[in-house]
């Protein structure tokens, strides 16, 4: 895949770029889904749509993998005021049924971090599952 036929290509931004010795030239790193990566500008990135809506009902997986907790989506493309320019928005901000923190950031809009809810598991239980990555604080 050339960078003239990315156009329309599904990806995850996994690293930031910042070269101050070349006039700020600013980078996202994007991995296909193809699994190709290259060096973007971030003009020419566009957040996609999410696959859940606000109140949509899911499980998200907790840092340290393992452990899934039941919520639901109260805010999209989500961003910590204190947040730096280059860190990106999180797909989600879940509320979740139990526990604390009670608002998480749903970071990549992945099963293997945020998945639709499971119609077995009843709110505010805690279930195993595959996957890690997580759902890591923040709230606000």
């Amino acid at each position: 895949t050339s960078r003239a036929d990315m156009n329309g290509k599904r990806g995850v931004a996994t690293d930031f770029h910042w070269y101050e010795d070349e006039g700020e030239k600013r980078r996202y790193t994007i991995k296909l889904d193809g699994g190709e990566a290259f060096k973007v500008k971030l003009g020419n990135v566009c957040a996609a749509t999410t696959r859940f809506v606000v109140g949509a009902r899911v499980e998200c997986a907790m840092e340290g993998g393992g452990d899934w907790r039941a919520g639901v989506v109260v805010k999209l493309w989500y961003r910590e005021p204190d947040w730096p320019m280059y860190k990106p928005s999180a797909p989600y901000q879940v509320r979740l049924n139990c526990g604390i923190p009670n608002l998480i950031v749903g970071p990549v809009d992945h099963d293997s971090c945020v998945r639709a809810a499971n119609g077995g598991v009843e709110d505010g239980d805690e279930r195993g599952g595959g996957g890690g990555g997580g759902g890591g604080g923040g709230g606000g």
